[in-house]
Formats: structure tokens, sequence, C-alpha cells
């Protein structure tokens, strides 16, 4: 016996490594097959945030009618449209680019070119699904950098400005951001010499400015035009202010500058003290100012002082007159000058210039002219006429003198009162933000340090973590080189035992241990009654798979209290509830009629007709619709194999993710309404028309089941008895408040309650933010459950994988669980692994391994899964490469590797419209295989009608579901592509370039002696005499780089493809030489190894 137990276990290691190689190759293949289409721009497969990704692919045979039309998700933008390029080859190349916006949410991105002729109608479809992951590219951009080693100057300009143009809307953009105005600071400190930097100022206002135009948009900008300013302060020239009010002409410091610009003005005409330098600063600033006022003081007393001299070189009347007529003719043209002014703006701007010099004028004339000018002295032919004019001159002017200075006096007092309070007010705002930018100013430079000293400990935390991971990696590395060495001594040990092993066991003992290995590695099927029950792995989860499973229709009655709108059930609370009954289907679809009877009465009718007098009655969670609400219950129903009738109470939500807090508030005023509900269904069971009520409640549905419950036992009366059993699935309920609260209700109005809970509950985590506690589906890692109370079975679930690991109840391990529960099986006879949590108690979880159900479940109440999926196995041999003309053949062999009988089952092949078969388009045979048994159904003599394209689909079918689907792609052509092979009928390949013909061998790996008898036992009947093993001279004749799968055309390969073939030359007395289509040479290999090689036949073709 121990000798026996050690050639199994040999057997087991031998076996062992091959079906996973097989496995292995398989995916291998798989994953070569998907990705023949589409090639990805960025390389490694995996679409990001705003990542532009370009796609290229090919197509066969696309017809000059035909076009390509993208599917593309919503939330990914198509960047640049598909572009198809026609070229002289039968591959037709398209490409085009997306962008995933941030409104996509989902995990993966699946992508649609649908082939389609002018009429719209779908010729064929490509599909491809890729993952998503959504990242702020900022971080990859900065990983990017320390991968390929490159330190990343965080005080660098340029790379800060590559960083914020490329990522403004980072999350870390602010802090880049900062460390770029620093760098404009540390400019401005490096000046260290005022009187002698201006060159260093200069400097730091260039880079100020660039940052303000940079970044204008940002808060920061603010602050850089305000240090920019004072470094303008600094420099103190007109230009400087002049340029600072051009870049910035709609800042506040504008205002400010352009005083210093006047002042700076006032400065050097002061530092000048000439008349022409005090008329230039009143040209340049008119408006009225005190360095308005003190100009015109300067500039009239150098007037008086020079005129004087210029009087004491006059001698004669004459002289005196003529000087005095000159300053008249200036008044004369400084009257008409500013007449020509006809803009009201410009006559007032040049108002206080043309009083200030007609007020200069007229203060030389009187001050140096007033009793040296007698007008007798004018002696001219009219000299009273003149004297009239000089006298009517000189009333005129003292006038206009009189009104002019009236004016300008009265003006110049009114000015220089608002000026002085406007200066007032101005400094003392300017006072007030000085001290905010201080204050602004020491915050930013606080919160900048505790910044980077936070950036400092993050640095330093992922330079351990690196390190950490690196050395791991290491380890890693040094562990599977180990491996490795110790796999390849193992394999060869093998290899030795399995010889030895063939030679000393008897040929009909093999079949018998190889069946037990794969039994013991794969899962060995147990059968209780009639039903298959095989290990979980093996089982197809319930809802968790887009593959439809199999078909139902199941009646579920439903209570409401939504409000009802054109024969729908909406989103508002309805005062009264309303019952009917509707048809649930597997694709989510329903019918509904309202019932006019009471709500006792239908329910009762209902009973009557049932199986067993039995109630399940459903309570769901938030924003779910009407019709989840009815899909769910028919499918709960429907898995758990209810025989009773199946019941929903639907209470209002939102039907949105984004209102849970009002469904919450739904939830609460439902509850209150639960409960009478509640007692006039008891009051069936009172009457003896029902015999066992079960409730069943999901997430928030345990929100208003616990309300009601807990509002039933605190009545007066307390109507309400206990119900069989309840199950909790995910309860979205504060734990707290359900431990101390809701768990005696549970106790008080149940036989019997469990709870389903999860560690990776993505919902109730996001619950748990919202409410900042944790819920009573959680559980705590490293400690259990959150809710763990004596009297409730609370049943950790997190190995159990489902949408959002938010319902466990749509695994067929907790549905099994659930009819264990509600039998009164106990935990452990259910298969349950026992746990302690700390102060609290014992609670029971599923294990990755979990061992199968004990058979008195099963026997009960079994599920309805009669054989399952991985039991049926189909293989098609046959070639994909057919001739229009030609006949061919296809088998399709069905292997049953469970331990059941497959009876009452139907294979189904659908046929191509362009494949000619006895003119059918699908052929269909009786499928009944023992266990372990294998048919063979050939279709014999399918002949092309024409050239085209298409897929040949295998269906196994039974019990309303399909249980496997194979499908293989199909091309029909008259020659191969290049026209280079012609293939007769029989299947025989002729190569018109070496005139050779060739005969492809079994989709097999046989080793060279196997491949040998092949060739020697082809029918001389069916293809004639003649033929041998090829040469390695030979077989290069038929490898073309590039060309199909494995370089060689596709009319010589196999459904599963190959890598090289033997030759029929052997190099010794144990190798031979095979030549290998991968890379296109020659090689030797022992004639023992089946590793991926094929065999050919050749033969010298006829001339």
């Amino acid at each position: 016996m121990k000798r026996f137990l050690c050639l199994l276990w040999m057997v087991v290691l031998i076996a062992f490594p091959v079906i996973c190689q097989e496995k292995a190759e398989e995916a291998k293949m798989y994953l070569e097959d998907a990705n023949t289409l589409f090639s990805w721009g960025n390389g490694n497969g995996v679409v990001e945030s705003f990542e532009i990704v370009c796609i290229q692919g090919a197509i066969e045979n696309l017809g000059q009618e035909e076009d390509l039309v993208l599917d593309l998700p919503q939330g990914i933008v198509l960047v640049h449209p598909i572009k198809i390029i026609q070229e002289a080859t039968a591959k037709t190349k398209f490409s085009f680019s997306f962008m995933a916006t941030e409104s996509y949410k989902e995990k993966q991105l699946p992508i649609a070119v649908y082939r389609k002729d002018k009429s719209g109608m779908v010729m064929a479809s490509y599909r491809f699904v890729t993952s998503f992951e959504k990242r702020d590219l900022s971080q990859k951009y900065l990983e990017n950098t320390h991968r390929d080693k490159k330190e990343f100057d965080y005080m660098k300009k340029e790379n800060l400005d590559v960083f914020l143009s490329q990522f403004p809307e980072s999350e870390i953009a602010p802090i880049m951001l900062r460390l770029r105005l620093e760098y404009c600071r540390k400019h401005k400190n490096q000046i260290k010499d005022i009187a002698k930097g201006s060159q260093e100022i200069l400097k730091a206002i260039g880079e100020y400015n660039e940052f303000a135009c940079l970044y204008s948009n940002r808060l920061l900008a603010k602050v850089a035009v305000q240090e920019c300013f004072e470094l303008y302060q600094q420099f103190d020239t007109a230009e400087g202010y002049e340029e600072f009010i051009q870049l910035y002409p709609n800042t506040e410091q504008r205002y400010v500058a352009e005083q210093f610009r006047k002042a700076v003005h006032y400065r050097e005409a002061c530092q000048k003290n000439t008349i022409e330098a005090y008329d230039t600063f009143l040209q340049l600033h008119p408006e009225p100012s005190l360095f308005y006022l003190n100009c015109v003081k300067q500039a009239y007393n150098l007037t008086i002082q020079q005129e004087k001299e210029i009087r004491k070189t006059l001698k004669s009347k004459q002289e005196i007159e003529a000087r005095v007529g000159i300053h008249l003719a200036k008044i004369l043209e400084i009257q008409q000058e500013y007449k020509k002014y006809e803009n009201v703006h410009e006559r007032v701007r040049n108002l206080f210039l043309q009083s200030y010099q007609t007020k200069r004028i007229k203060g030389l004339l009187t001050e140096c002219y007033r009793l040296d000018v007698p007008f007798q002295i004018f002696v001219i032919e009219s000299l009273d006429e003149i004297k009239q004019l000089h006298i009517e001159l000189k009333d005129f002017i003292q006038e206009e003198n009189k009104k002019i200075l009236s004016h300008i006096d009265s003006r110049f007092a009114n000015i220089e009162k608002n000026m002085q309070a406007n200066f007032d007010a101005i400094v003392s705002e300017l006072q007030g933000i000085k001290g905010d930018i201080a204050n602004l100013r020491r915050e930013m430079q606080e919160n900048f340090a505790l910044v980077t000293k936070n950036l400092q400990i993050l640095q330093q935390e992922l330079k351990s973590m690196h390190q950490d991971i690196a050395a791991r990696l290491d380890r890693i590395d040094n562990r599977l080189e180990n491996m490795d060495q110790k796999l390849d001594t193992i394999n060869e040990s093998l290899k030795r035992i399995n010889k030895s092993l063939v030679q000393a066991l008897p040929r009909s003992w093999i079949p018998a241990i190889l069946k037990g290995v794969v039994d013991l590695v794969v899962g060995v099927p147990e059968t209780v009654g009639n039903v298959l029950y095989t290990g979980y792995q093996k089982v197809a989860r319930f809802f968790s798979s887009s593959e439809k499973i199999e078909t139902f229709e199941r009646e579920v009655f439903y209570i409401t209290h939504r409000e009802k709108q054109e024969n729908q059930y909406g989103k508002q609370i309805a005062q009264k509830a309303t019952w009917g009954l509707a048809t649930a289907k597997h694709d989510k679809t329903y019918t509904h009629t309202a019932l006019e009877g009471s709500l006792k009465e239908s329910l009762a009718s209902l009973l009557e007709k049932s199986k067993k007098k039995e109630i399940l009655l459903y309570i769901h969670g938030f924003s779910a619709t009407f019709s989840d609400a009815i899909y769910d219950a028919g499918r709960i129903a429907h898995d758990l194999s209810f025989e009773g009738v199946a019941v929903t109470y639907s209470w209002p939500t939102q039907e949105s993710y984004l209102y849970y807090l009002t469904d919450k508030e739904n939830a609460t005023t439902s509850a209150t309404k639960f409960v009478s509900i509640l007692e006039e269904i008891q009051s069936l069971k009172k009457e003896g028309k029902a015999e066992q009520i079960y409730l069943f409640a999901y997430s928030m549905g345990n929100y208003v089941l616990s309300n009601a419950l807990n509002t039933a036992q605190t009545g007066q009366d307390n109507r309400l008895e206990k119900f069989q059993h309840i199950i909790l699935s995910a309860p979205d309920v504060d734990a707290d408040t359900f431990e101390n609260t809701f768990a005696q209700a549970y106790k008080n109005l149940s036989q019997g309650t469990t709870i389903y809970v999860s560690a990776k509950d993505r919902a109730l985590a996001v619950s748990k933010l919202v409410h900042k506690y944790p819920r009573a589906g959680e559980v705590e890692e490293k400690i259990g459950p959150y809710v763990v109370v004596q009297g409730l079975e609370t049943i950790d679930v997190t190995v159990v994988e489902s949408d959002n690991n938010h319902k466990p109840h749509r695994d067929i391990r907790i549905l099994r669980d659930i009819q264990g529960a509600i039998q009164k099986i106990a935990p452990d006879k259910r298969g349950l692994q026992e746990e302690f949590k700390t102060g609290a108690g014992k609670y029971w979880k599923i294990s990755q391994d979990m061992k199968p159900l004990r058979q008195e479940i099963l026997t009960k109440n079994p599920l309805k899964l009669e054989v399952d999926k991985a039991s049926i196995k189909i293989v098609l041999e046959g070639n994909k490469a057919l001739y229009v003309g030609q006949k061919t053949n296809y088998s399709i062999k069905v292997i049953n590797q469970g331990k059941n009988e497959i009876k009452n089952f139907t294979l189904k092949a659908n046929l191509p419209e362009w494949l000619d078969y006895q003119g059918k388009t699908s052929v269909s045979w009786n499928l009944e295989l023992a266990p372990g048994e294998d048919s063979t159904y050939t279709l014999e003599g399918m002949k092309p009608k024409k050239e085209g394209e298409a897929s040949l689909e295998v269906l196994v079918e039974g019990k309303g579901h399909v249980w496997q689907k194979q499908s293989l792609e199909l091309k029909s052509d008259s020659q191969s592509a290049d026209k280079r092979y012609i293939v007769y009928p029989s299947g025989i390949i002729r190569d018109t370039k070496t005139n050779l013909e060739w005969l492809v061998g079994p989709d097999k790996n046989p080793n060279w002696d196997e491949a040998k008898a092949w060739v020697e036992s082809i029918s001389a009947s069916q293809y004639g005499t003649g033929w041998r093993m090829p040469t390695r001279q030979e077989l290069p004749t038929i490898y073309e780089k590039g060309k199909g799968r494995c370089n060689i055309d596709p009319v010589f390969v196999s459904p599963r493809g190959y890598v090289s073939v033997w030759s029929g030359e052997l190099t010794g007395s144990s190798s031979a030489w095979v030549f290998y289509f991968r890379g296109g040479f020659v090689l030797w290999d022992d004639v023992c190894n089946r590793y991926a090689a094929r065999v050919f036949a050749v033969r010298s073709g006829k001339q």
C-alpha cells in the first residue's frame, strides 16, 4: 500500500506541471488572439485619466463600400477620428486616438469597432477591453522622473514651469506655485547694496514680472505684484514706475505708482531749478496737487528774477515798449491757443496751465514795468488810436486777469482741500494694505515652512520605502532564481521517474491513476441525489458575471408606498400602500398588475396556489428602483429554489447615488408604515393560511426593517410574533445602534437571525465616511466584525467577491449557506469556520478553501445546478482556411469531465450563411455522455459557396442553460492571400513556387517517433503515395517572416498554432532536426520531446 501511495504521489508531481503548463499556454494564446487587432500607443495596455492613447489596427478584406464605426463609452473623448488607409494588400490599416476624462468612473474601458455597409448594417464587430486607472498624472510625472534616476529640483525655475504648465489643476500644483514664488524671492534676497545693485534689482524685477505674467490667474500673482512693486520703490526711477503702470494697469498698486512717479518728476525739476524744468513738470502733470503749486511758485519767482535782470539792460523807452509788447502778444497767443481746444477734457486739462502762464506774465508786467512805461512814448502816425487801443487792451487784460485769478484761486482752494483729504485717505489705506500684506507674508512663510518640513519627511519616508521595496525585490529575485534551479532539478528527476513508471507499471493502471490525479488537482465532484456539486472555484457566481447563465421567470407579490404615476411607481411617498402581482425575468424586464382586493386576501389567494404555504419577504437597499426590487426578489427566490410566495416591499427611493441622505429619511418614514404591513402578513399565519414567514433585508433595507421591528416591540400591545428566520445582508445600520437597540428586537421577534458582513464592502466604507461611524455590515481588520451579539449569527464573508463586495448573497456559497440557516442547520455543519472576537464572543467565517456543504443541506432543498459548467469541454478540429468549391470536414469532440451523467442535452453548431452543408444553417445532435466519456461529431463535406469570413459557433444547451460555447473564426478563399499556395479538396497544399506538396498533420504535439509513424500511415487511397518527412532544407522554404501568427501562411496553421516542425533527419541516436518558425532557424531537439512540435508530410508535386 505504501508503495502504491508513493507511485501515486510521483504521478501527481508529473501531471500537475503538465496541466499548469497547458493552462498557461492556453491563456497566453488567448491574450495573443485578443491583441492582434489593437496596438496601444502607451505600451502598457492601461489607460489613465487625461492621457491621449493612440490605437492602431488592421482588418482584412474591408470592402470599398464598407465603413468602420467606433463605439466609445460615455466619458471617453475622441481626440483624432478614425483614419482608414487602404493598401494594395488584403489588410486595411486604421488608427484613432482618444482620452479618458474626469467623468469616466469605471475600472475597465471597453472599445468596439463595427464594420458596416452603406445601408448601415453591421457586418462584423471587434471588441477589446482594457484596464482603466484613474490617476493624477502629475504624480506619474514625478514617479517617472525618479524612475529615470533623475532628481526633480524643486527650486529650479524650468522644472517648476514645466510641471505647472502640464498639470495646472494637480493637487500639488499650489505647493509647486509657492516654490516658484520662492525662486523669485531668492533673487530679491540676494540684493545686498541698493545703491550699487541696480542690475540685481532689475534682474529680480524681471523674475517677478515673468511670474506675474505666467500665473496671472492665480492668487499668488497679487502677492508677486506687491513684492515687485517694492523692488520698483527701491529702484525709484520715473522710467521704472512708468513700466510698472504699463505692466499692471488694473492693479491697486498702479495708483500708488502714479504718485511716486509724480514725486520723482518733482524731485528732478527741483534739482534742475529752471523755468523749463518746472514748465515740463506742469505739462506732464497739469492736474492740481501740492507739487503743482510749488512748481508754479518756483517758476514765478525765477521768471520775475530773470525779467528784472533784463529790465536793467533796457535803456530807451522804445526798448521797454517793445519788451512790453512781446509779453502782451504772448498773453494773446496763450488765449488763442486755449480757444483752439474743442474737447472739453483738453480744455479742462490745460485750464490750470493757461491760467498759470497768464498769471506769471501779468505779475511780470506788474512788478517790472508798472512805473517805467508811460504810454506817451509811442510816437506813431495815429498816436490817439494807438493810445485808445492800448487802454482797451490794458482794461481787457485786467478784467480777464481778475476773472481768471478769481476762478483759479477758488479752484485751487477747493482742489487743495479735496486733494489733502484724498491723500490722507490713500496713505491710511496703504498703511492698512501694507499691514495685511505683512501678515499674509508671515502666514505664507509659516505655511511654506510647514509644507517644506512635511515634504522633507515625505521624501525620507518615500526613500526608505523605495529602499525597502528594492531590498524585497532583490530577495524575491534570489528566491525565484533558487526556485527555478530547484524546478529544473525536479523536472529532470520527474522525467527519469516518468520513464521508470512507464516501464514499471502495467499499462492498464495508468489511465485510472491519471484520472485520480486530475480529480485530486481539479476537485472531486460530489453527488447528492440527482444533484452534482463541485468545488466552489468551478461554479459560476450568480449576478457577478456578464455571461448569461440561465433564464428564469418568477411571480413576485409586491407591496409599495411609492406614488403611482402613469402606470409606473415613482420616487415620492404615497400615503397608502398599494400591492399587486409582478413577473420578474432574467433580463431585468417585468410586468405588473395592481390587485383590487385587500392585502390579506390577495396574498392568501397566492398562498393557496403555491406549492408551500411559506412567504419570503425581501426589503431592498437605497437608490433601488421599483424594477430592481421586483428583479432582486425574483432572482433570490429562484436561486434559493423557494417554493412559497416571493414578496417584496418597495419603499420610495430617489433612484440615484447622489441622494443617499434623502433615501435615509424616506427609509425612516417607511419603517413606521412597514409595521402595519408586517402585522397583516403575520395575521395570515395566525389564521393558518401561511406556515412560515422569512424576512430578507439588504443594505439600507436593514434600516427599514430594524426600525420597524424596534417600533413594534416597544409598543404597548406588541402584536407581532416571532418570524421563522431573518437574513440581514450587508446591513447599512450604525453598529452601536444595532448592538444596543435593534439586536434585542431581532432576538424577541425572530427564531433565528443571520448577519452577513465583509471587510471589503466598499459601499459601506463610503457610508462610514458619510456617518463618521462604523456600519453593522463591516469587519474591523485584524479584530473582527463590528457587530457580534449572543443569540445572532454573524458570518464574515470577506473572501467572497461580488459587485463592490456589497452583495454577498449573489455568491453561490452564500446562497447555500442561507439555505442551511433557514433550515436551522448549525453553522459548524454548514462548513463555516469558528472564530472569536475578544470581549464579544463567537462568530463564523467563510474561508477561501471552504469544504463543500454537508449533504443534509442539499438533500433538503437542493440548488438548481445539475451539471457544472467546467464539466463539459468542447474541442474543434479542422482548418480555419477554406477554399471556394472545395469540401472540408470539421470534427466536434465533447468530453464529460465530471462525475455525473449528461442526459437530455443538445449539441448545436451554427454555420455561416456562405458555408454549404446540406442546405442547413445549423445542425443539432442529442448529447448523452457517461462520466469520463467523450464523443465525436463530424460535419462532413462542408463547401464554401463564396469568399467570406465568419464564426463557426458550437454550443451545449440544456436545462435552460448555455453550459459551454466555443467559436472558431473561418475564412473562405479560392487560394492563399498571395496566390502562392493551392489547397485541394483533400487538404493537400501545393506550393507553386517550389512545386512541393504538403500535408499538415494532426493538431497534437507528437515526439519524433510518433511523427514518423503518422507519415508512414497516410492513406494511399485518400492522399496518394510518395509522402515522407521533410528535410531541414525544405522546411525553410515555407517560412515567411511576419506572415500569419507563426511566420507561415495561414493555410498551414492548425487551430491551436505551433512553434516548430519535425524534419526527417536525425543527428545522433537520440536527437533530430526541427525548424523553429518563431525564430526562423533550424535546431536539434530530443526525439522524445513533445513541446509545441508538429508534423508535416511532403512530396514532390507533378509538373
